[in-house]
């Protein structure tokens, strides 16, 4: 293949471009770990296909990008501090083209694969080592069999292959493609020759182009600081868990860029500070705690650092196991009473579906407190997160009293070890309080601030006397109050938390459960009937609402409750029935007002609002009473 261009080098005056035969020409590369993995999606590789293509019709150079690589003199190796993801996809395509017949085979394999003898080969192109066995088995050796996808660059550059392997299986001319790729796509190649001049590049590819998660900014920087400063400790410390701590976030379900920025920003509150507002952008604050700039750190102080930033890393490790143990509620398995009492709580958070406030003191408390210990502390925020920020209208803001909170987390994360087992005295109010610990201290403290935010008569309130507009089937505790409910009635069966929580939009099929109207937004109100501002009201009530499978609420549509309630039990055509006690405990609460108003005279509207209306605030009572029992403060 015909070489066409010229590097920038020290002396030129003009840039020009470089083929891929030139770059590769007598050089290895490697990605280095500070670096993101792979992150392109199928409409970036897309688009570089179709550059391709649309070379086949031309016979110029395509001005593909930029390449800035760094030579690590230690072992003559470029790493690249700019155009991975370009590059990378590149050497994919190379290889599925040596999966098929091509000219000069083990020309291209010496150039872009490996080249040496059997046994004493050296790779030429090396990714970051969080996806560098997956790379070379799976991506180029095709073995899918030895290693599956277990992190968002695995299932990305799995991706990619399979969309390149099917672009190519549609060309004519594999060798014409390989020699475009190779010989047509120009690229400016840039190889920086100080430190300094690195770490700025690191800093603008840091925040340009697609947006990096705080925790992958976070960890190219720990990559960054410990070559900088010489940590080599620091270096493997990252490579040993960054892995893991990426699966751990993967197997709970959140490993999308926000997911992964919120769970740094919880952990960071904890660990560095509980200042809410230095959490927001917890790359920059760590850049300021730990300045890569500086050469003139002494060794204690370079020693301290490092302690600190591995301190940190093992805690971030932690952190992701408690994260999905806290978000799968099948990952914990344990015939432990105390531990099946841990796993049943944090259920119970996941489903609440709100906890920005309450994560960080989660993390804390699953980060040091023993079972035993954790059973109470865990069962104490799962109240206190109900009562105060799931609660309809219980708070004027959704983040009030949470900075209250994030001091708690830090402080019981680094003062749990000196005083699990001695006095803790505390200033409260001008005077000194004594608590056995520091774990009587988290619950004293925890139980206090329930009290201040939401009191039990709070609680009456917020359930029962709202607004005449407030409508709770919006209320987006409601599900997860309803499956509580249906708990308490039903304290044998394990209620499946996925079908609870399923949207009518998340799945279509009828098999999951749906929020029903007792008595329907729709009914006798076809011809004016029932259709007045308190009618409306009335329903959207919270007696007014009970959970029901989704087919079965289909068939009972907006008929009376009385033909509901047939259809609830299988008294129909589909004989199908309802396995929810709440809704028999419905059927029983409605029927005693049926037969009461049965003598009655029926007129146009008073009847039917009667006659619900006393049902609903029945059912009003029944739980609201649950819920004073249900969450209280033992």
């Amino acid at each position: 293949m015909k070489n066409i261009g010229m590097g920038i080098e020290k002396n030129d005056k003009v840039a020009r471009l470089m083929t891929l035969d030139e770059i590769f020409e007598g050089r290895f590369f490697c990605i280095p770990d500070y670096q993101r993995g792979y992150s392109w999606e199928q409409t970036q590789v897309k688009d570089l296909l179709n550059d391709i293509e649309h070379l086949g019709n031309t016979d110029y150079i395509h001005f593909t990008g930029t390449i800035v690589a760094s030579c690590n003199k230690k072992n003559d190796v470029h790493e690249i501090v700019d155009g991975q993801q370009r590059l990378t996809t590149l050497i994919i395509i190379i290889h599925e083209c040596l999966h098929k017949e091509i000219k000069n085979k083990k020309l291209i394999i010496e150039r872009y694969s490996k080249i040496g003898n059997i046994g004493n080969e050296k790779q030429k192109f090396i990714v970051n080592t969080e996806s560098k066995d997956f790379f070379d088995h799976v991506i180029i050796n095709n073995d899918t069999k030895t290693l599956q996808p277990s992190i968002n660059s695995h299932e990305n550059m799995l991706e990619a292959k399979k969309n390149i392997n099917k672009w190519l299986s549609k060309q004519n001319d594999i060798n014409k493609i390989l020699n475009i790729v190779c010989a047509r796509l120009g690229f400016i190649f840039y190889r920086p020759e100080h430190t300094k001049e690195i770490g700025i590049m690191f800093e603008v590819i840091n925040n340009r182009g697609k947006p990096l998660s705080q925790l992958e900014k976070i960890k190219n920087f720990l990559i960054y600081y410990s070559v900088k400063m010489d940590l080599s400790n620091l270096h493997d410390a990252v490579n040993d868990k960054w892995g893991t701590i990426l699966r751990n976030l993967s197997l709970a379900n959140k490993s999308s860029s926000e997911d992964e920025t919120n769970f740094l920003r919880y952990c960071w509150l904890v660990y560095f500070d509980k200042g809410k507002k230095k959490s927001h952008d917890v790359y920059a604050e760590l850049k300021k705690r730990f300045p890569f700039n500086n050469d003139t750190l002494k060794d204690d102080t370079k020693k301290e650092n490092f302690n600190l930033l591995n301190s940190f890393i093992n805690f971030l490790e932690l952190s992701s196991k408690n994260y999905e143990q806290y978000f799968n509620e099948y990952s914990i398995k344990s015939e432990d009473d105390k531990v099946q009492s841990i796993a049943k709580t944090l259920k119970s958070l996941k489903s609440q579906g709100s906890y920005a406030s309450i994560m960080p003191l989660v993390l804390a408390v699953m980060a040091k407190a023993t079972d035993e210990e954790q059973a109470i502390l865990l069962d104490i925020i799962e109240k206190l997160n109900f009562r105060v920020y799931i609660l309809p209208n219980v708070t004027h803001r959704a983040d009030s009293g949470q900075g209250d909170l994030f001091g708690y987390a830090f402080k019981f994360y680094h003062e749990y070890d000196e005083y699990k087992e001695k006095v803790y005295i505390q200033e409260q109010n001008d005077k000194e309080v004594e608590y056995k610990n520091i774990i009587d201290w988290l619950d004293n403290k925890l139980k206090e601030f329930v009290e201040n935010y939401c009191t039990e008569e709070k609680i009456k309130e917020s359930l029962i006397n709202q607004d005449d507009r407030y409508n709770f089937y919006k209320w987006r505790g409601l599900r997860y109050f309803l499956m509580s409910y249906e708990e308490s009635l039903n304290r044998k069966k394990t209620i499946d938390i996925e079908r609870i929580l399923l949207g009518r939009n998340d799945k279509k099929v009828n098999d999951y459960y749906s929020i029903e109207h007792y008595w329907a937004i729709k009914n006798r109100n076809y011809e004016g009937e029932n259709n007045r501002p308190q009618d409306k009201s009335l329903k959207n009530r919270l007696g007014n609402l009970g959970l029901l499978e989704m087919g079965i609420n289909i068939q009972a549509g907006d008929k009376d409750l009385s033909k509901k309630l047939k259809i609830y039990f299988g008294e129909n055509e589909s004989k199908d029935s309802s396995d929810l006690k709440q809704i028999a405990k419905a059927k029983d609460v409605f029927e005693n007002f049926l037969n009461k108003y049965k003598p009655k005279k029926r007129t146009k509207d008073s009847y039917y609002y009667s006659m619900y209306e006393e049902f609903i605030e029945s059912m009003e009572k029944e739980y609201v009473d649950f819920a004073l029992n249900r969450w209280q403060l033992k």
